[in-house]
């Protein structure tokens, strides 16, 4: 049985993989700019962007960096390199129960709604491609 620790760290890993189809997109639609940078420098740099990530430091230029990094990684068929970075995921999570559990209950139902329908509409996106 996994523990709930680990339970929220998939969860974020999830998260963060979910998104990543959008990021792809919007990376190759502006030009694929890291196609020449070496695998060790992107993995690197990765693990450098989620460490200000969970450190609050990180700007929208940084988050922007490792998105297009991500979406670089996948598209060389790489898989992130979530074990690097565990601590950042815990402390990533913890951050975002924090931020939930502050919410007013009519924001936390309405978020819960938008992030519903995200699902739901990630989920009619995955059947229709399986029936194609």
């Amino acid at each position: 049985m996994m523990s709930a620790d680990r339970d929220y760290d998939e969860l974020m890993r999830g998260w963060i993989e979910n998104r990543l189809l959008d990021q792809i997109q919007d990376y190759i639609g502006r030009g694929r700019r890291l196609v020449g940078i070496d695998y060790a420098k992107l993995r690197r740099e990765w693990i450098a962007g989620m460490k200000l990530w969970s450190t609050k430091s990180a700007n929208a230029e940084d988050h922007k960096l490792r998105e297009d990094i991500q979406a670089e990684l996948q598209l060389r068929g790489y898989q992130l390199p979530y074990d690097s970075v565990k601590d950042e995921l815990s402390k990533l999570t913890a951050m975002s129960e924090i931020f939930i559990d502050s919410l007013k209950p009519e924001d936390r139902a309405r978020m819960s709604r938008r992030i519903g329908t995200q699902i739901e509409t990630f989920h009619a996106s995955v059947k229709k491609s399986l029936k194609n």
